[in-house]
């Protein structure tokens, strides 16, 4: 099931975009996520494959019009920009559908700093937003310009350090499934190996003992005591 985090944030009465989504794919299955974008918008977008099987997915971006716009298969992840040449509802999927057994845990982000307003946003809050960026002596975006566009290029600056924090830690947590992968099929043939080892060294040992024993059938067939035997019964 999808979990979809929007953020909208108003500076100098402009709005930017943010989604993140953190998504478990089933195998044989995709999940896809729509968004409604207006033409001429300067997007990005992630997605890194956390846990699961090889760490793969196929991922594609299409357009209102159907169009694919980016595709990528069987990668763990990966990064796009574009800009938007249509209006209307984007299809963003990630595509688990070679994978028979495997299901796969996917980050996914999705962003743009260029003013939009998702007709989808509730427009109670739009006005509520707008609402507080004025007081008693009028409105604020007219006498506070200057501040506003420190503000806006501080709030674009900020949003970029927290996406590549947000993209270590999916980093660091897909090394470590992967590690921990690694850890486990180290252990499983490690405790294979020991066993066809000792396997090995009893068998050895026992064949050993049967060459000195004079009432084994083996220790007779590998001493020849069988072909010497039949040789002088005349057979």
């Amino acid at each position: 099931m999808l979990f979809l985090v929007l953020f909208v944030s108003l500076l100098s009465s402009s709005y930017c975009l943010q989604a993140e989504i953190a998504v478990v794919v089933e195998p044989g299955l995709r999940e896809c996520f729509h968004q409604y974008l207006i033409s001429g918008l300067n997007m990005e977008t992630d997605y890194q494959v956390i846990s699961g099987g090889e760490l793969d997915i196929t991922y594609w971006i299409t357009t209102p019009s159907n169009r694919i716009l980016f595709t990528e298969t069987k990668k763990q992840g990966g990064q796009f920009q574009f800009k938007s040449e249509e209006t209307g509802e984007y299809r963003f999927c990630l595509d688990n559908s070679f994978s028979r057994f495997a299901k796969k845990q996917v980050f996914f982000y999705l962003s743009s700093n260029d003013d939009f307003i998702d007709p989808n946003f509730p427009q109670s809050a739009v006005d509520s937003l707008n609402h507080a960026a004025k007081d008693d002596l009028g409105d604020l975006t007219d006498k506070l310009s200057n501040f506003q566009d420190l503000f806006n290029r501080v709030n674009t600056n900020l949003e970029r350090a927290q996406h590549v924090q947000k993209l270590f830690q999916v980093y660091e947590l897909s090394d470590r499934s992967h590690l921990e992968d690694l850890f486990v099929r180290v252990n499983f043939w490690s405790i294979i190996n020991i066993l066809v080892m000792v396997l090995v060294g009893a068998i050895q040992v026992f064949m050993i003992r049967s060459l000195f024993e004079d009432k084994s059938k083996i220790g007779r067939v590998l001493r020849g005591d069988v072909a010497q035997t039949k040789s002088r019964l005349g057979l």
